[in-house]
């Protein structure tokens, strides 16, 4: 087929097309817990978000961002990371759109191209 397994994790294995021009709509990276950081500090934390890949080359990031700093969530650069099993995957923050209200709150920004990954587990 034309997946190949990227990272097992504790819901279970993410797929990634390796071919793309076939039609096949990759599937999205999802996880439980995530985060945004604006260089060394915590702009905000995700529970429960999804990656996907747009045919621009381009990603989507959508989740729920339980906590933030109001000021540092609004700077740039600003990367999403998540974490894995043997390390994290890291993409730059091109755009935020957080939602209103108080408490925890749905976020949607639009990610650019992958970051090379950090490897924090020993193999």
């Amino acid at each position: 087929m034309g997946y190949r397994r990227i990272s097992q994790g504790t819901a279970g294995a993410v797929w990634v097309s390796a071919v793309e021009s076939d039609g096949v709509k990759p599937r999205p990276i999802r996880g439980i817990v995530g985060r945004l950081d604006w260089g060394y500090f915590a702009a905000g934390a995700i529970n429960g978000y999804s990656v996907t890949r747009c045919a621009d080359g381009l990603w989507a990031l959508h989740g729920t961002l339980v906590n933030f700093d109001a000021f540092k969530i609004r700077q740039r650069p600003l990367v999403f990371i998540a974490p894995h099993k043997d390390g994290e995957w890291r993409w730059p923050v091109k755009t935020v759109d957080v939602g209103e209200g108080h408490g925890p709150r749905e976020i949607r920004a639009t990610l650019g191209a992958q970051l090379p990954e950090m490897i924090t587990g020993v193999r």
